[in-house]
């Protein structure tokens, strides 16, 4: 990416800043039925700390996290399956509250949509 052209970064807070109160704007609760998929028009770039992700005229950039929910929208899983896989992997207590949170987030940004 040449992130000289572009006109925005949008950065996603790591789950323990979500953990800690820091949650992004998104405040309505998501269907947990919904299943989201990864936009097919967007470009990944992976980081060594998360990936880069091209959208139109934005990059937003992804902590390891938030890149691995990003990858769980795959048109199959539905946000519950999504929230409960990264429950296994991160086993704090809110983390299922921070993934609904973000995948909102995700779908306001138009990264991903219905599957």
């Amino acid at each position: 990416f040449d992130e000289e052209k572009h006109k925005k970064q949008v950065f996603f807070s790591s789950f323990l800043e979500w953990e800690k109160g820091k949650q992004p704007g998104h405040d309505a609760m998501i269907d947990p039925a919904l299943i989201l998929r990864r936009r097919p028009d967007i470009e990944c770039t992976p980081l060594d700390d998360g990936a880069a992700v091209k959208f139109r005229d934005e990059i937003h950039v992804l902590n390891q996290t938030a890149a691995m929910i990003l990858e769980l929208c795959d048109g199959r899983r539905s946000v519950e399956e999504i929230a409960r896989e990264m429950t296994v992997r991160f086993p704090e207590d809110g983390v299922g509250d921070a993934v609904h949170a973000f995948l909102g987030t995700l779908c306001d940004s138009g990264l991903v949509d219905e599957g």
